[in-house]
């Protein structure tokens, strides 16, 4: 999909692509990417944190 995202509704986009996994592939902007990265990692913390 090649479209252009309003700056605003990066959050929103990052919650709609998270569901697909790795069947989807963010390539650009680079605030995007850096949003889902974030979400990852803090459901890595929350999930994956040692008992």
């Amino acid at each position: 999909m090649d479209m252009e995202i309003n700056h605003s509704a990066l959050e929103w986009v990052a919650d709609y692509i998270l569901p697909f996994g790795n069947n989807a592939t963010v390539l650009e902007p680079a605030e995007l990417i850096e949003i889902i990265q974030q979400k990852i990692y803090e459901l890595h913390q929350h999930y994956c944190k040692p008992k």
